[in-house]
């Protein structure tokens, strides 16, 4: 077994690794990863081993840049939400790798060799090159050893994984239970009762019963508490500016880290798309794969772009007019970049969530290493970086100490330290403003016992990595009751949309009973016929099939009922038949063995991952 699993990592699944692999270093780095400064301060520690401050901001900034292309919000809010999943990241890896390396598995120098050697990426001629194995790194702006050593780190945390997966087994009454169940289908009808059938003039709500909402429902009506705070902020940012580095500093730092200052790879690209729709069968897939080929083939060959497009009635969008980075190409395209080195080449196709993409380089200009010059603004910020980030932990100290010295105010650390006392507006626990009080954990804290009620001030908070903060409550609103002539129009209005919602429900009900009680009802209502509908139908409202799919088969020829709650109204849901689902054959009965198989480890493994978690000792720094 452990050989088969040896074989298969040097299959698909290296491809699949490989593919990780690329594309995460096609978004960021790994050297300062692998490369830490003895000296630098940790943020958390797993098991005694600790997570530097400099490991988690290379790994948000890759996050960062992942999200740079998606529909990401980055609100201060949504930020900090990416730094503490970098951050959750980190330790799930350490974990892991922790736990690989205690359960004695391990990956050799002839393993990375061999899986190095047999990787399409690298070869040419169907051979493994040293130079084609140098020009991707370069594209992508690597050494070989962090390149080895991420492979090596990736591959071991991968052996439990992979153990679990393929070791993992389903019995054939399983499979065919799941098959059962997963591709049911059932004979679906519905009539909808809107809310608009009943008309809110016709309801009337006394004084009395709005009195009466009122008083049991007083928790309904009060303001919220709120508080403001003031505090002091500090920030490596605010440092850097009281920071001048002389120019022989500038000079020897750029000397002791030239290959950090380099001028990425950019392209010039064409490509053409061959679409595959949402719904494609796999026979669709394969008819479009055969497509891309063509393509491909003609593109070698010498066909322009444009005449191929035209040519297969495809879409192609050239890309000439602009130089493009890695990191600013759509996300699907970045794997894809570091393999087309120079002027002319055609990569071939490579399906992505749309169709399959084939891109030819217009142009390519190398990764190129910047003069002082070119890069002394960079040089400059890293070295005031460099400097800030420990005069930052010095004076992190100095506050600490007066902030717990002096518990009833920030009078003393302010003047100490030369920073302002800043004031937030009003906020309750629940919501906050734009500043620090938009973090849920600056809310607990102003909230807390020690805080809100004894007086004192707070520990230091940890806003991002690079800022800090104290606070204490300066002022404190208590919830307070609304009148009920303030609110009596709101329960107005919400005890007529309750009462809505009865009388349509009533009428649902009402039809229900009539369907249940006579053999053939006569409907005042008109139902839409669905027909045999699958679990996984896409054109019906998720409220009607859940309902459908939850309610009992029907029995005796006659059809089951049962009401939906809607965005505009109440669906009576008719069920007339239920068809279990069946293989149609061989190939599709081993598919969804395999899928089977492989959903139950892939749950075995998450829930070896979720031990794992519970008995490591992980301690976050304050």
């Amino acid at each position: 077994m452990l050989q088969s699993i040896r074989d298969r990592t040097h299959g698909w699944i290296a491809g699949i690794i490989i593919s990780l692999l690329i594309l995460s270093f096609a978004l960021w780095g790994i050297h300062s990863y692998f490369n830490q400064n003895p000296g630098d301060i940790y943020v958390a520690k797993v098991n005694s081993v600790e997570i530097t401050q400099n490991q988690l901001n290379v790994t948000y900034e890759r996050f960062r840049r992942e999200t740079q292309n998606s529909q990401y919000d980055f609100s201060t809010a949504n930020d900090l939400k990416l730094k503490e999943l970098a951050l959750e990241s980190l330790i799930s890896m350490e974990v892991l790798k922790q736990a690989s390396i205690q359960q004695n598995y391990r990956i050799s120098q002839n393993q990375i060799n061999g899986l190095l050697e047999s990787m399409p990426e690298f070869q040419v001629d169907n051979r493994f090159s040293v130079e084609r194995f140098q020009q991707v790194l370069a594209a992508t702006m690597y050494s070989a050893n962090d390149f080895i050593e991420l492979m090596k780190t990736s591959l071991l945390i991968d052996q439990p994984r992979l153990g679990l997966i393929f070791t993992s087994f389903a019995l054939p009454y399983e499979v065919n239970n799941n098959l059962a169940l997963v591709n049911q289908s059932r004979d679906i009808a519905y009539a909808i009762v809107p809310w608009s059938q009943v008309s809110p003039d016709s309801i009337k709500i006394s004084s009395q019963r709005i009195a009466d909402y009122y008083k049991t429902h007083q928790d309904e009506f009060r303001t919220p508490e709120q508080v403001n705070v003031e505090y002091l902020l500090l920030s490596v940012k605010q440092v850097m500016k009281n920071i001048n580095p002389t120019a022989s500093e500038l000079k020897n730092y750029y000397t002791d880290n030239t290959s950090s200052f380099i001028e990425p790879a950019q392209w010039q690209l064409e490509n053409i798309l061959v679409p595959i729709g949402t719904t494609a069968s796999v026979a669709d897939v394969d008819a479009a794969e055969k497509i891309a080929n063509q393509v491909y083939e003609q593109a070698k060959k010498g066909s322009s772009f444009p005449q191929l497009a035209t040519e297969h009635k495809l879409e192609q969008m050239p890309l000439t007019q602009n130089w493009i980075a890695q990191s600013n190409a759509p996300a699907e395209w970045q794997k894809i970049l570091p393999l087309l080195t120079h002027s002319g080449q055609v990569n071939p196709p490579v399906r992505i969530g749309s169709g399959f993409i084939i891109l030819k380089a217009i142009g390519y200009q190398a990764p190129k290493e910047l003069s002082f010059e070119q890069a002394k603004s960079k040089v400059t910020d890293a070295v005031k970086y460099q400097k800030a980030e420990k005069t930052f932990n010095e004076l992190r100290e100095t506050l600490t100490n007066l902030t717990y010295e002096h518990p009833d105010t920030l009078v003393p650390a302010a003047k100490a330290l030369s920073l302002p006392l800043q004031v937030t507006g009003l906020f309750t626990k629940d919501q906050g403003d734009e500043g620090i009080s938009s973090q849920a954990k600056v809310r607990d804290i102003a909230f807390s016992d020690d805080v809100l009620n004894a007086g004192n001030n707070s520990d230091v908070i940890q806003i991002d990595p690079d800022t800090i903060v104290v606070m204490r409550v300066k002022y404190h609103a208590p919830p307070s009751l609304l009148k009920l002539s303030e609110v009596e129009s709101k329960i107005e209005n919400k005890l007529k949309s309750l009462e809505i919602e009865q009388q349509a429900l009533k009428i649902a009900n009402e039809n229900i009973q009539l369907a249940m009680t006579n053999p053939v009802p006569n409907f005042s209502l008109d139902f839409t016929k669905l027909g045999w509908t699958s679990r996984h139908d896409t054109k019906v409202d998720p409220a009607i099939l859940q309902v459908a799919f939850n309610m009992p088969a029907p029995t005796s020829n006659r059809p089951t009922y049962a009401t939906a709650k809607l965005k505009d109204g109440f669906a009576i849901v008719s069920v007339s038949g239920v068809k279990n689902g069946e293989l149609t054959n061989k190939d599709e009965s081993n598919v969804f063995l395999e899928q089977t198989q492989n959903t139950q480890g892939l749950l075995e493994y998450e829930l070896y991952k979720d031990s794992l978690m519970k008995q490591a000792k992980i301690t976050l720094a304050s």
